[in-house]
């Protein structure tokens, strides 16, 4: 028996936004996972694909290289899960498949992209000239990306929309982002527990023994690898839940899900009519 599909478009209060966030990622965890691991993960491996070296020097070079590129990899991880939300909100019942996401994904990444670079300029900005600005752009923005790549606006139409869906929804925002990064790094500190458990390991025999220190620092680096994959995974949560929030506020100032449901019991109304 399958379960019910979540409903974005729905007002909820701020308990409503994390049951739900975690009520469609159990639901859909499998599709998030294949669809972020197919799409955005080979992105987090390109450098290295291009170094020529060793396996050990190709890790390595992957953890270098990412100082460089956080931005198109940070952008293309909540890219795939907005263009999942989108695609599963507009489907009926059919499955989200990669090629659907993927054909949205090709032009939505470099928007996010460029989203997210302008937030952080603004929010950096807002820092420098005083800590409250800075804090304040922080969540007005935490829903730009969504915003614009939902809505048929303009990019500037879209920062208003921001600023409109969160007034007098500011600290509610403020809570969801808390408490989600919250969860997020609970989960992240738990997966990175036993990296720890092997720094210290590595320490001890590379002092003791040349030879096994060697052996497990590679091992620890393909462990690191893998480990770094999952923690990025586990970002989800936090981009689900502003998507989230973003819907409610939206139902909250537009009815746009009630409009549908009138427009709907409207039409089949008529076609019940037709049918006398």
């Amino acid at each position: 028996m399958t379960s019910a599909k979540v409903k974005f478009m729905e007002p909820r209060d701020f308990g409503g936004v994390i049951n739900a966030t975690f009520q469609f990622i159990i639901q859909e965890m499998g599709g998030l996972i294949l669809a972020v691991t197919a799409i955005a993960g080979p992105l987090l491996f390109v450098e290295a694909i291009l170094a020529d070296g060793s396996p050990k020097e190709i890790l390595d070079y992957i953890f270098r290289s990412s100082d460089y590129f956080w931005i198109f990899s940070s952008a293309a991880l909540p890219a795939v899960v907005y263009d999942y939300i989108i695609i599963y909100n507009q489907c009926d019942g059919s499955p989200v498949t990669i090629p659907k996401i993927f054909q949205r994904f090709k032009k939505d990444v470099f928007l996010v992209i460029l989203i997210h670079v302008l937030s952080f300029i603004s929010m950096l900005v807002g820092f420098f000239l005083l800590i409250v600005p800075g804090i304040l752009l922080t969540v007005y923005l935490s829903i730009w990306a969504i915003t614009y790549l939902n809505e048929d606006v303009s990019f500037s139409e879209s920062i208003s929309r921001c600023f409109y869906l969160i007034k007098q929804n500011w600290w509610e925002t403020l809570g969801v982002i808390f408490i989600s990064v919250l969860i997020q790094y609970g989960l992240s500190f738990i997966i990175q527990s036993p990296l720890m458990i092997w720094a210290y390991l590595q320490d001890f025999f590379s002092v003791t023994d040349d030879s096994i220190g060697e052996e497990i620092t590679f091992i620890q680096t393909i462990i690191m690898a893998v480990g770094g994959i999952i923690n990025q995974m586990v970002s989800i949560i936090s981009t689900v839940a502003i998507t989230f929030q973003y819907f409610s506020l939206k139902e909250q100032k537009d009815a746009t899900g009630l409009l549908k449901k009138i427009d709907s019991f409207g039409t089949n109304t008529d076609e019940v009519a037709e049918e006398y």
